[in-house]
């Protein structure tokens, strides 16, 4: 080991040079943790919160504590939800719960205290940055005084207002709580489905409707977990552009650590050690030189994939996770380095020691322009000046180092391109998405379970402007949740062709079957 670290040492430019650049190479490996790292972060927050793993929007609910007694649950607690209007025409969620006993979605005050008597709230940071250092809130000319800065997931990312229910009954015309939120003691599906019928039967015998589809968060999952996922697995997929970077750029380097000794190893093999013996030095020197890149390349892949995953749960779920670490690429990156280095120096040592030793001494290369036909060929064409023929030729001499550099540019300017493409890209996927909806506008009511009456539609819209109603609700069968639409046939707001069978005809069942629908062409297949 002595005798390596002297090696490294005696070409002290070089050693650097190489390890910063395996180190950049292992650090772009992180990429493939984002959406490891966005999890893990995501579910610790939910395990803080003690967040719940089914949440059910219902009516008003007259008894809410026949619901402790459904089986299967751990804890139960029941809060009041609505949506209200701020003077500035902005929305805010009013979540009204019992602070000292609610045991599941507990809010942690970031800043401040909870609230102690009625009137009071904390507010969820979202709301506090428009609030610009005023300590009451006007809900319908009521003022609610702020007393504390906090949130828990399960309205991360909402302008929230948390009070106790008698505030926002007194706000909402509710006579009870009209959300349920349970914790089970085993989160899996199965369990989650049993709990979510007897809950039903419970609340169907007080006269309660469900006005929205349950939320099942399978394994203390975080609700925003479903939508940062594709976002983080799109930009995990950039990994795929940066492994090939990282793969040629360790190719490169650790290909040109070994051959740039060849000197040095034809004096070795001329003071009487045999190839193997200078392989295996060659070889340890790469290796010592791909460790202290994986050293510094692996703590930089860390902080890549956590400032990534933090951007993206900032942006998009409105949290502020802590530090994740991803085991799996942490492990492969290293295996990445070693094996990697391992294999291609190995290679590039036996080419180096094959050379005839006089050759090598003489410091000349084993292999001059000329001798292949491919060369001849090359020398033929008109390549301009003088240091345009010398480039050329000397790119053909070195096949691999030539092949190496070019692979190396164009995998970097195809990462390049798939960055700035793809906002561009997603714009186009969901333009494509959205082209049968040929409406401009839509407004729905704020919570779950309000309706209004049909012929207020068009009341406040422009003379000459079309509107339809429609009603609309989530679907689920097995693991897929979709969009449900209830529409008039003869609807001017949709792009009505299909691309098998046809479209609805507003006839009724004739046998007494259930309705007819027309489906998505990706939820047909």
């Amino acid at each position: 080991m002595s005798a390596v670290w002297r090696d490294l040492r005696r070409a002290r430019a070089r050693t650097i040079t190489c390890v910063v650049a395996l180190a950049l190479a292992i650090g772009t490996i992180g990429v493939f943790a984002v959406p490891s790292v966005a999890r893990t972060s995501l579910r610790r927050l939910a395990a803080q919160d003690h967040m719940a793993h089914l949440t059910v929007d219902t009516t008003a609910i007259p008894d809410p504590a026949a619901l402790d007694t459904v089986p299967g649950t751990r804890e139960v607690t029941t809060r009041t939800v609505v949506t209200k209007t701020l003077p500035n025409g902005d929305d805010v969620k009013l979540v009204g719960m019992d602070f000292a006993n609610a045991p599941v979605d507990r809010v942690a005050p970031a800043s401040g205290r909870l609230p102690r008597s009625p009137g009071e709230a904390v507010v969820s940071p979202d709301l506090a940055g428009r609030l610009d250092g005023r300590t009451t809130v006007d809900i319908g000319g009521a003022p609610i005084r702020v007393v504390g800065v906090g949130e828990t997931s399960v309205f991360a990312g909402m302008p929230v207002l948390y009070t106790d229910p008698a505030t926002v009954l007194a706000h909402s015309g509710l006579a009870g709580p009209n959300q349920v939120a349970v914790r089970v003691p085993d989160p899996t599906q199965a369990a989650l489905d049993r709990v979510e019928r007897r809950m039903r039967h419970v609340l169907a015998a007080q006269g309660v409707a469900i006005t929205a589809l349950p939320v099942e968060l399978v394994g203390g999952a975080h609700p925003m977990e479903e939508g940062t996922t594709q976002i983080s697995t799109m930009i995990g997929m950039l990994g795929i552009v940066a492994g090939i970077v990282a793969l040629v750029l360790l190719a490169s380097t650790t290909n040109a650590i070994v051959t740039e000794r060849s000197r040095e190893a034809s004096i070795m093999r001329a003071l009487g050690g045999s190839r193997r013996e200078v392989r295996r030095t060659l070889r340890r020197v790469a290796l010592a030189i791909a460790l202290l890149g994986a050293g510094i390349g692996i703590p930089l892949g860390i902080l890549v994939s956590n400032v990534i995953a933090r951007m993206v749960l900032e942006k998009f779920a409105g949290v502020t996770p802590g530090l994740a670490v991803s085991v799996p690429v942490m492990l492969g990156s290293l295996l990445f380095a070693v094996v990697g280095a391992r294999l291609i120096s190995g290679r590039a040592a036996r080419r180096v020691t094959r050379i005839p030793l006089v050759a090598a001494l003489r410091d000349r290369d084993g292999a001059p322009f000329g001798r292949r036909l491919g060369d001849r060929l090359v020398g033929h064409l008109p390549t301009g000046s003088v240091w345009g023929r010398l480039a050329v030729r000397s790119s053909v001499r070195r096949r691999g180092r030539a092949v190496a550099l070019v692979a190396q540019v164009a995998c970097a300017v195809g990462a390049a391109v798939t960055v700035a493409s793809l906002g561009t890209s997603v714009a186009n996927f969901n333009q494509v998405e959205l082209a049968s909806w040929t409406w401009q506008t839509t407004t729905t009511p704020r919570d779950p379970g309000y309706p209004y009456a049909v012929g207020g539609v068009g009341a406040n819209t422009p003379a000459g402007t079309e509107h339809e109603a429609a009603l609309f609700a989530d679907g689920k069968v097995d693991d897929w949740d979709f969009d449900v639409w209830g529409v008039d046939p003869a609807t001017t707001m949709l792009d009505t062709k299909v691309d098998a069978g046809h479209w609805l005809d507003g006839a009724p069942t004739a046998d007494g079957g259930p309705p007819p629908a027309v489906m998505a062409s990706h939820i047909a297949d």
